[in-house]
């Protein structure tokens, strides 16, 4: 469960005998466009539950652009979902490239020890000029 590498993108879905955990995430960012140094970006990612059985007791979402942060959930049973947030500061950096690309993949426990990876979001923030 590293934030090291954001190149294996496939969600796993762990599979038990009484079901399945299962995990979706997806990634709102707004605003979607940036135009100065300093301006907040406010992110919101949802994890919804895929699988036949309830999970989570914490969750660790590894963004290219916010970093690694970690949360602590309710249970999520399946066909629900759960939203959290974070915020981005735009640097001089940023602007100095016009655009910004993200990936963002989360990871959930499932159980005590098992945690599932969800799928990977990968966009690009661009700048208005």
């Amino acid at each position: 469960m590293s934030c090291d590498s954001y190149t294996e993108c496939a969600p796993n879905i762990l599979h038990t005998f009484k079901g399945c955990y299962e995990a979706y995430l997806t990634r709102t960012v707004t605003p979607a466009v940036f135009s100065a140094i300093g301006q907040i970006i406010s992110i919101n990612y949802t994890i919804e539950n895929r699988g036949t059985l309830p999970f989570c007791k914490m969750v660790k979402i590894c963004d290219s652009l916010a970093g690694e942060n970690c949360y602590q959930c309710v249970d999520i049973v399946p066909c629900c979902s759960q939203t959290f947030s974070t915020s981005y500061i735009i640097t001089e950096q940023d602007v100095t490239l016009n655009s910004i690309p993200t990936t963002t993949i989360a990871y959930v426990q499932a159980k005590k020890r098992e945690w599932i990876k969800t799928n990977c979001v990968i966009e690009t923030l661009n700048r208005v000029v």
